[in-house]
């Protein structure tokens, strides 16, 4: 390895650990202090870097809590796409409508558990603060764009009931997996997550099947 790779190796790793370090700091702050009350100077601050690194390597206060959304929803803050990670990409090899939706519903949990406290704080402020707001608006497109993937490949294997179509695949399964209905079913009916990916699976079942999601395409 030359010294020059060696040392842009270790420059990324370093920028990767203070994108970390600020994320934490973020998110910690946001649910402690709400949006309102965070500043970028204390999210500096408790990174240990300047304000000027935060506003240089990520943006400014919305675009903090875009990326603090977004490494939740994924799980961790490699540049990985949602579409290209092991959970969203083995739906494609799945061999029964049943499979595919428990699998989709699984990962629909996951990802509302881990965004609990955000989607928290995003619905509960939205109202008043436009941050929020747009957050809210920009997950609800990204998660539709997810979902018309998931609904294309559904319908295109067969495991539609008849009368169903793609976009009323995708419109069903938007509403169901949506953070309002999670929050819904585990805040308001106290379903734990485990129950509420059980109804979840099985109102897919019901909603988009006629043979109880055992067939297989074809």
């Amino acid at each position: 390895m030359s010294p020059r790779r060696y040392d842009s190796q270790v420059r990324d790793a370093a920028a990767r650990e203070t994108r970390h370090r600020v994320l934490e700091a973020a998110r910690a702050s946001f649910l402690a202090e709400g949006y309102s009350r965070t500043t970028v100077k204390a999210i500096a601050a408790a990174a240990g870097v300047s304000e000027q690194t935060v506003y240089s390597r990520i943006g400014g206060k919305a675009a903090i809590l875009k990326a603090v959304y977004d490494t939740a929803l994924a799980g961790d803050d490699a540049p990985i796409p949602q579409a290209e990670r092991p959970a969203t990409t083995r739906l494609q090899h799945a061999g029964d409508a049943r499979t595919l939706l428990a699998e989709y519903a699984e990962l629909a949990t996951d990802i509302n558990a881990r965004l609990r406290p955000l989607l928290e704080l995003v619905h509960g402020a939205r109202a008043v603060e436009p941050d929020l707001d747009e957050l809210a608006r920009t997950g609800a497109r990204e998660r539709r764009f997810g979902t018309t993937m998931m609904a294309k490949h559904f319908v295109g294997a067969g495991f539609a009931r008849p009368g169903l179509d793609e976009q009323s695949v995708l419109d069903l399964v938007w509403v169901l997996n949506s953070p309002e209905v999670y929050l819904l079913q585990v805040r308001e009916n106290g379903l734990t997550d485990e129950q509420y990916r059980n109804w979840l699976t099985q109102t897919l079942l019901d909603s988009l099947t006629d043979r109880r999601g055992t067939g297989s395409a074809g």
